[in-house]
């Protein structure tokens, strides 16, 4: 049980079990009135006629925070919802003494609930009709409990909880990799902890709530899981890997895949993910989707695939090549560079010869000259190459035999 002594200034914690009475050491207390106990939070809630603040902390005065400031007016009592986490509090106003019922949650604006009061001064919450009392466990009857004490002066609050007093049982503040933050650990305490480097809270454990055994309710091994990067990856394998941090692994990919261009192995960070995405490291093999001189028609380049191509302007296929086919390796079946050739007319020329500096090439004249024993059978001197690689006149026709002399 929680009282405040507003003549001394002190806030007791008193055992319902032993009477032991001991006064916390609450951090700059002035002038405490209304007292509560979070136990959700393992924060004591109290009140102060003279700051006008609402202030709470852990038992032990640690962690100490303002909830709320009042400004001109005060409050005498306070309780909290445990469902909700809700605190009720009275409040007066220095001027006009009228007063109101308030609700606050985490530091939030307050809400009036009920106004036109006059000079509230005590508050409870309607526990489903239950009442306090004080029953010898042995007899089971009802019996006075706690006569005046004469330590004791104007006792303003009184609030009560489950669990130990203080000192008392306490459950350990560290567990297996990883230790309990802002918490007293005392018989019914809900704590929150952190987990070491290396390790990342179990996500189904929020909390942890310290047992009258001094153990908490959780299985300590389960509470911080070893952080792991993961060990498979998407079309392909890791090889001996553990995926421990740290860790440098090698890989294979699936057949039709292969490792992405500068990527030969993966480490292991400390947040669990490697340095290279494993969705992305094994990607799948295709074969160029571009040729020189040249395009690819309706083609997607997989593995396996047969593919038709057309040749730019003054190019054409070589050797009548009309497709090509993607090999396993990545490569097609014929070199991309030398599908598509120059556009050339044939530089042979029956019963004579072109000149030397005739190319073929499209659009070139070339002069030409007919053997011995042959004869132009035109007044043509030279001839034009066009672009579809065909002489402008019959090459056949331009040279022709002597006719033999009759004797």
């Amino acid at each position: 049980m929680l009282t405040t002594d507003y003549s001394h200034n002190k806030v007791y914690q008193i055992s319902l079990d032993n009477k032991n009475v001991t006064a916390l050491d609450l951090p700059d207390l002035n002038s405490a009135t209304g007292i509560a106990y979070n136990s959700k939070t393992s924060m004591v809630v109290w009140s102060e006629r003279n700051t006008r603040k609402i202030r709470q902390s852990l038992l032990t005065g640690e962690n100490a925070s303002l909830i709320y400031n009042f400004g001109y007016a005060y409050t005498d009592s306070l309780a909290i919802d445990h469902s909700t986490n809700n605190i009720y509090f009275s409040k007066v106003s220095l001027i006009s003494l009228s007063g109101s019922i308030n609700v606050i949650r985490d530091a939030t604006s307050p809400k009036t609930i009920i106004k036109g009061l006059d000079n509230p001064t005590a508050i409870a919450l309607h526990p489903s009709k239950g009442i306090i009392t004080k029953v010898n466990k042995n007899t089971h009857k009802q019996e006075k409990w706690m006569a005046h004490n004469a330590e004791f002066g104007m006792l303003d609050s009184i609030d009560v909880y489950i669990g130990m007093t203080h000192p008392g049982i306490q459950c350990s503040s560290s567990i297996s990799n990883g230790t309990i933050s802002f918490c007293n650990r005392y018989v019914g305490d809900v704590c929150s902890y952190n987990c070491n480097n290396g390790y990342r809270k179990n996500t189904s454990i929020t909390s942890l709530t310290c047992l009258i055994t001094g153990q908490w309710d959780i299985q300590d091994n389960t509470i911080c899981e070893e952080i792991k990067c993961p060990t498979s990856i998407l079309n392909g394998s890791l090889l001996n890997c553990q995926g421990q941090i740290g860790s440098s692994c090698n890989f294979v990919c699936d057949y039709g895949f292969q490792k992405k261009y500068g990527v030969s192995s993966m480490f292991c960070l400390a947040t669990g993910y490697w340095t290279k995405r494993i969705d992305d490291v094994c990607v799948k093999i295709t074969c160029p989707t571009s040729i020189s001189n040249g395009s690819l028609q309706n083609c997607q380049a997989h593995i396996g695939s047969s593919c038709n191509f057309v040749c730019d302007y003054g190019f054409q296929k070589k050797n009548d090549i009309s497709s090509i086919f993607c090999l396993a390796t990545g490569v097609w079946t014929e070199i991309i560079d030398d599908v598509c050739v120059p556009t050339k007319c044939d530089t042979t020329l029956p019963n004579g010869e072109f000149t030397s500096d005739c190319t073929g090439k499209i659009n070139a004249s070339c002069q030409y000259q007919c053997k011995t024993g042959s004869r132009r059978q035109t007044n043509i001197s030279s001839i034009f190459c066009q672009h579809n690689g065909h002489w402008n006149h019959i090459v056949d026709k331009l040279c022709v035999k002597n006719r033999k002399k009759r004797v």
